[in-house]
């Protein structure tokens, strides 16, 4: 989503001192990314062909406790917990999560523009200077929570693989991740951040 506002407002009669403002908002959905067990073990835990160099064995999103053998009991609650409050896994329980299924939060950024012109006739040509102010992601200024973007995690380390019980074929898993809702991804930090500019320009024509 992008748009923009912007009013200009002239000083005097011969409207050659002016003041414009304008604002550009970007609005953004956020980059997808895969939620896939843990684990150098875990690389390749469904045996598909092709590259094994990341985790990339999609989850099977637990519908509840019968659904996932943990190493200790006491883990189901926070694994729980983590799943309700996510948007994609709560929608999905019971099957595999998909590939990219899942997105970072959407992002809004707020950039603001101060224009103010001093014209005068040179000589019989109009003559202009121009006093820039430019104010990127001004909501990042007002409010440190605002205008944040985050780092797409590609491949979600979600539940850790263990390894098997005494069967060999009974996979077993635990889950540590105690982070919820933002405090789970990096903040990509420069591009989260307020920036401001000042610029001169002289105009004739």
């Amino acid at each position: 989503i992008i748009s923009s506002l912007g009013y200009k407002f002239d000083w005097n009669g011969g409207k050659n001192v002016s003041t414009t403002i304008s604002l550009f908002y970007e609005g953004q959905s956020g980059d997808p990314y895969s939620y896939v067990y843990n684990g150098s073990s875990a690389r390749n835990l469904n045996n598909e062909d092709g590259s094994t160099s990341r985790n990339r064995s999609l989850i099977w999103i637990p519908a509840d406790a019968s659904e996932i053998n943990l190493t200790d009991d006491s883990q189901w609650e926070a694994l729980n917990t983590f799943i309700e409050e996510d948007a994609y896994l709560s929608a999905n329980r019971g099957g595999y999560a998909k590939k990219n299924g899942a997105r970072t939060p959407f992002t809004n950024q707020i950039d603001m523009r101060i224009l103010q012109d001093f014209g005068a006739l040179l000589g019989g040509k109009a003559n202009k200077i121009q006093f820039s102010f430019d104010i990127f992601n001004v909501g990042n200024l007002i409010n440190s929570s605002w205008g944040v973007r985050y780092n797409n995690p590609f491949d979600y380390r979600l539940i850790n693989f263990e390894g098997y019980a005494a069967d060999g074929t009974t996979p077993q898993f635990s889950f540590t991740d105690d982070r919820l809702d933002l405090d789970r991804f990096n903040i990509a930090d420069f591009s989260s951040r307020w920036r401001m500019r000042v610029g001169l320009r002289y105009i004739f024509n």
